[in-house]
């Protein structure tokens, strides 16, 4: 992945925001040291994430949040495994090599905008209840 956005950079900054749990020193990360040694800004502090997409040309994800973040505000994502927004608006990127989309859920068509993955993975899950009655409203 790290090596897939500094070829793609073209010279530009490359800047990798450390994992929250890597921070805080629960989970082992992997990617710092690397990209520290290939001249990458590391961001390890609180920072408000949509600062870092709107300045992003394009985000380079696992399987984080951060990547259907960067979905959400329209900045293409290259993603390195699989996440559940993978195959709805980004590239699945497997092994280094370009794989093209991945597959969205059966019976589903390839969106052609941002906002069908976003309406995809939050209209269905939006749900209202009746105050009295409750049950579901139609």
């Amino acid at each position: 992945m790290l090596e897939a956005a500094f070829d793609e950079a073209e010279g530009g900054q490359v800047v990798v925001k450390c994992h929250p749990e890597t921070v805080a020193g629960t989970k082992v990360g992997h990617i710092a040291g690397l990209a520290r040694r290939w001249g990458a800004l590391i961001v390890d502090g609180k920072v408000n994430p949509w600062d870092l997409i709107e300045r992003a040309h394009t985000v380079y994800t696992v399987s984080s949040q951060l990547g259907f973040e960067a979905l959400m505000a329209a900045r293409p994502v290259r993603c390195f495994g699989m996440p559940f927004y993978a195959g709805w608006g980004s590239r699945a990127t497997r092994g280094g090599a370009r794989a093209g989309r991945a597959r969205p859920p059966r019976g589903h068509r390839s969106p052609r905008r941002p906002i069908s993955p976003i309406a995809a993975i939050w209209i269905p899950s939006a749900r209202r209840r009746r105050r009295r009655r409750r049950r579901p409203t139609s």
